[in-house]
């Protein structure tokens, strides 16, 4: 042990000294190259080409200049531009996360480039995951399904034209986040946001109405085309073309929920005139299975002569009919039985209510729908202008066999303005008395 101290002491010696001689040799060189004389004189003469025979007279104020050696500037790599996503913050704090698909250079894919979570004021009543999908000139693509997934299931919607609303799909969530996950899924690579759900960020495990928007656009990995600039006003349908193309087959879906408000059209005048025209009064086609489910129908008061909201019609849908769906579904029809937009109806229930817009929707059966949370009778419906209107009460989700569960079912209601006719009066036939003439007697003269 004290030989191998020994050894490392003197392995130390002399690496101390072979660095001093390489200083000394290091100066050496630096004066034999300025041709320093050891004065201020010498100092500033030129080089005169000695290289060696030289002496160098060193003292306590020599100074010495050695020579800086620099490492050669090396290249900058080239970053390859990635487009930058729009990542609301607060969906961070709601625990929803971002899992980015596995790509190669050149691979197309849906990016997701915008994310927006809404509280419940912004959400208004609503409870949605809100999709949209954009080719990569940032038009919108219809009939893109989306797959919406949870722990114990899963259900697909898919991207409808819906020109002038926002988004392009949307899925009714009941369940408090963590618990959706999303991503479109037609068989190509797509980023996924996971952690989705009910709460707000005060109270993140009570099932407060708040919503998700998401919008993915078609992208080529790598390069200048996985910059897309989303444009403003997405137009019809426009499938990508890009080196891979996603086939986006269109599926006929049971209608979304969106949250935009179309423009409106004519709207019935309820102010009535001096001689109305009475409507004849549309009968109710009543589904026998909504009485069943404890659903009741509650009739306007109205007068006679006065307009107003008639439901016409009334379904339910079991599970199978609803199609994964669980949604009040409405429609508003004029007195000629064409759909009016731009009449808010009013989905309400204990405690609390929300508002949603009926819309032009051209093609689809109904013009607006809410999203069912809870099991009947717990919802009621009915249109909301100021004019009086035939309620729908007692809906919610739940089927025949188990009515207190949370079993997807869906109500399909319709309404039509109407004009109450006036009570139609009976004529009776009074019988004219017929004049009995008078016979006066008169007196006959005796001769």
């Amino acid at each position: 042990m004290k030989e191998e101290r020994m050894a490392d002491q003197l392995w130390r010696i002399k690496s101390i000294a072979g660095f001093a001689l390489g200083m000394l040799l290091l100066i050496g060189c630096a004066v034999a190259l300025t041709g320093y004389t050891g004065g201020p004189s010498g100092a500033a003469a030129t080089w005169t080409g000695r290289v060696a025979n030289f002496t160098v007279p060193l003292t306590d104020t020599t100074s010495l200049f050695l020579p800086l050696v620099q490492r050669p500037e090396q290249p900058t790599p080239t970053a390859t531009s990635t487009p930058t996503h729009q990542w609301d913050p607060r969906l961070d704090q709601r625990g929803a996360e971002l899992r980015p698909a596995v790509v190669a250079p050149g691979q197309g894919y849906w990016r997701l480039v915008k994310a927006v979570w809404f509280d419940e004021q912004e959400s208004q009543g609503r409870h949605h995951i809100f999709a949209d999908a954009l080719d990569p000139q940032g038009e919108r693509v219809i009939g893109l399904p989306v797959r919406i997934y949870w722990a114990v299931d899963e259900t697909t919607v898919t991207t409808q034209a819906k020109p002038g609303e926002p988004y392009a799909a949307d899925f009714g969530m009941f369940d408090v986040a963590p618990s959706y996950g999303a991503l479109p899924n037609n068989g190509n690579p797509a980023d996924e946001v996971w952690g989705m759900g009910l709460g707000s960020i005060e109270q993140p495990k009570f099932s407060i109405h708040t919503s998700y928007g998401l919008t993915w656009q078609w992208t080529i990995a790598g390069g200048a085309a996985d910059t897309p600039t989303p444009t403003a006003t997405p137009s019809a349908t426009v499938t990508p073309t890009e080196t891979v193309t996603p086939t986006a087959t269109a599926t006929a879906t049971p209608p979304d929920g969106a949250t935009a408000t179309a423009t409106p059209t004519a709207s019935p005048t309820n102010t009535s005139t001096a001689t109305p025209t009475a409507t004849v009064e549309p009968d109710v086609e009543w589904d026998p299975r909504l009485t069943q489910r404890g659903a009741s129908l509650q009739e306007a008061a109205v007068a006679p002569g006065q307009g107003y909201w008639k439901l016409v019609r009334a379904r339910w849908f079991n599970e199978e009919e609803s199609g994964n769906r669980q949604h009040i579904l409405v429609d508003t029809l004029d007195v000629n039985g064409q759909r009016v937009a731009a009449i808010p109806v009013r989905v309400y229930w204990e405690g609390g209510e929300a508002g949603i817009t009926t819309e032009a929707k051209p093609g689809e059966e109904y013009a607006a729908n809410y999203a069912l949370a809870l099991p009947a009778p717990f919802y009621n419906a009915a249109p909301n202008d100021g004019s009086p209107a035939d309620a729908v009460l007692g809906m919610g989700l739940g089927s025949l066999d188990n009515p207190d569960g949370f079993i997807r079912a869906s109500y399909g209601l319709t309404w039509r303005w109407t004009i109450a006719p006036a009570p139609t009066a009976t004529a009776t036939a009074t019988p004219s008395a017929t004049p009995t003439p008078t016979v006066t007697p008169t007196a006959t003269e005796e001769l």
